[in-house]
């Protein structure tokens, strides 16, 4: 009995795992081996009609990730062919989708501001252009020696973004638009000039936000737009979470942005400008849907610039063909899935 008991133990070491596989192919060195991942390994093997089935969503699969792979091609070499609208645009504030400019990352994250004289605000009456600057002592507007914030909820603290502000980066945005002010550097003493004698101007502080940003500085232009929000109505609330989620989107936190976005639009749902650059950042995390909802309230609610309209109604096209696409490819690839042995439930 022992030595049955033995012989049984040794023979355990001989048996090797089987894997059983109904797809075979012909490799480079001509011998035939089995495929186990397979989108013909059938769990009905037997059924020929299913294989030849098989095989035609096989075939629209492919075809249909070539005509996605051509498109977005298409999408990303459609350069701007209006050079002069696209330097007016960044000029006039505009923002996020360009004339014609490709649906690559670079345009997705393109800087975003927010032209407070188009809302009533008189930038003079909190920045003196008109007083001499010594550019020898020139001071930078920073926001965190004017004003300790407390902890707060309000301030957004329980987005990731914002818990660890500190590890923002993003790149400057040297094109953003300074209003009559030409040096970077003289904007930024103004704007300190005048926070030094109103503490809690929210104007101020987006401004100095604005400045930050033209500098890369990220988390300082945060602290600032923090202040920002502090010090806000809510009447302007929307402007100051307009600038805090473009500085979120740039520095690829975007699933953060589009919340700060959608509270913007809870305080003002009339502006072109938050529903373009939530287009972006939906357009950016693959929600092409979404991004295509909101391009088109944009359009529709968007200034007289036709030119604008013309180029935000191409990449809406070009959204929508893509989205259709995707969504076609997804359903045979899903169910392509279905009918392969790793698949679960009957069909």
């Amino acid at each position: 009995m022992n030595c049955t008991y033995i012989f049984f133990i040794i023979l355990s070491f001989f048996i090797l795992s089987i894997n059983s596989t109904t797809h075979w192919f012909l490799n480079n060195e001509g011998k035939i081996q089995a495929q186990m991942d397979s989108i013909y390994q059938l769990r009905r093997p037997y059924d020929f009609l299913a294989l030849i089935q098989q095989e035609e969503r096989a075939k629209h699969v492919e075809q249909l990730k070539k005509e996605l792979l051509e498109q977005k091609a298409h999408i990303d070499k459609n350069e701007d062919k209006d050079t002069q609208l696209e330097e007016r645009i960044y000029r006039t504030y505009t923002d996020c989708i360009l004339a014609g400019r490709p649906l690559t990352e670079f345009d997705l994250y393109s800087s975003s501001t927010f032209d407070l004289k188009s809302i009533g605000i008189n930038i003079e009456e909190h920045v003196n252009f008109e007083a001499t600057v010594n550019s020898e002592n020139l001071q930078t507007p920073d926001c965190q020696s004017f004003t300790e914030l407390p902890f707060s909820m309000f301030l957004l603290e329980h987005l990731k973004g914002m818990r660890f502000r500190e590890n923002l980066t993003a790149l400057p945005e040297e094109e953003t638009p300074l209003n009559d002010e030409q040096d970077p550097n003289i904007w930024g003493h103004r704007v300190s000039e005048g926070l030094s004698k109103n503490k809690t101007s929210w104007v101020l502080y987006t401004l100095a936000s604005q400045y930050w940003r033209i500098k890369g500085n990220t988390q300082e232009a945060v602290e600032c737009i923090r202040r920002a929000i502090y010090f806000s109505s809510r009447e302007y609330r929307y402007v100051v979470l307009f600038h805090l989620g473009n500085i979120l989107h740039r520095s690829h936190e975007s699933e953060d942005a589009a919340i700060v976005l959608h509270m913007a639009l809870d305080h003002y749902k009339r502006s072109a400008a938050i529903h373009e650059i939530l287009g972006c950042v939906y357009a950016t995390v693959g929600y092409y849907n979404e991004s295509v909802l909101c391009l088109e309230n944009a359009l529709h609610i968007s200034s007289k610039d036709e030119n604008l309209k013309k180029s935000l109604q191409h990449t809406l096209n070009e959204l929508r063909a893509y989205q259709k696409k995707h969504d076609e490819w997804l359903k045979f690839a899903t169910e392509a899935l279905a009918r392969t042995s790793y698949s679960r439930d009957e069909t």
